[in-house]
């Protein structure tokens, strides 16, 4: 077995063997404790919310112009700032104690787990790191290879091969989240010496559980606004989608938790899919 820089990452042929079935299963398994997940959701719900109403009724909208004519307006990138901001917030509140019930049991998570200290704030900015830099860093290759090949077949080959890259090494970082939920010395260097069989198994099963989810939401919306309940009843809609964001939340989490837990402990399931 081959390790990581720090030791502890089972990463050779030996190592787990993350498969992407494996992984949504003990993933959605942790929701059959809907008490649990529903006392860890709540507060971040609501409180994601009741913050995007205001946001709403503040009068800041996000207006782009689709061909790119018009830049957007100070007001349109405050609001997508704030709304960005939101999401990262409760999200963090959320996948730290999912992250740490699936992983250490219910007992990780005091009460409604409604708390902010060094733990959410590692994990916020590391989200955030990992969100930001590697995108800001792609749209700089994309207009480099634009700069340089126009728009050809072979600018579209290199994007494609980028795009491919930057998956790769967004499932990687995206390993940094669970660690830094569990006070684990996971290091950058740990998270990019994954092995390339490893990381094409995790994105696999994050591919696997995407992909329904967003087909699910486009018919969902189809369907609600069809029967008029958009028009009828906008924030009950809204509050159902947030409820299913939340599902969504949950199973991603509970992928990467479980691959980090399986890579770095080498043990393959947590206490509430045993």
């Amino acid at each position: 077995m081959s390790n990581g820089p720090t030791g502890r990452l089972a990463n050779g042929r030996g190592g787990p063997d993350l498969s992407p079935t494996a992984l949504i299963r003990d993933s959605l398994a942790g929701l059959r404790h809907t008490d649990l997940f529903l006392q860890i959701a709540l507060l971040p719900a609501i409180g994601m919310f009741v913050c995007e109403l205001l946001l709403l009724w503040s009068g800041l909208q996000v207006e782009i112009d689709p061909t790119g004519a018009t830049p957007p307006s100070r007001d349109t990138v405050l609001a997508l700032l704030l709304s960005y901001l939101i999401y990262l917030v409760f999200t963090t509140l959320f996948s730290v104690n999912w992250t740490r019930s699936l992983l250490l049991g219910p007992a990780a998570v005091a009460g409604f787990g409604f708390h902010w200290g060094l733990r959410e704030t590692r994990y916020f900015l590391r989200a955030a790191a990992i969100a930001l830099v590697p995108a800001i860093a792609a749209m700089f290759v994309v207009v480099l290879i634009l700069a340089i090949f126009g728009q050809s077949a072979l600018a579209g080959i290199a994007v494609l091969i980028l795009a491919v890259v930057y998956l790769f090494v967004m499932v990687r970082l995206t390993l940094l989240l669970p660690a830094a939920a569990l006070d684990d010395p996971f290091t950058l260097q740990d998270a990019l010496a994954l092995k390339g069989r490893l990381a094409a198994r995790l994105l696999a099963a994050q591919i696997l559980v995407s992909l329904p989810y967003f087909l699910l939401l486009v018919l969902l919306g189809y369907i609600i606004d069809h029967l008029g309940f958009f028009t009828a009843a906008p924030y009950a809609s809204q509050f159902l989608f947030l409820v299913l964001n939340f599902v969504f939340f949950a199973v991603s989490t509970g992928i990467f938790a479980f691959a980090f837990q399986a890579i770095v402990r080498n043990r393959p399931r947590g206490p509430l899919t045993a």
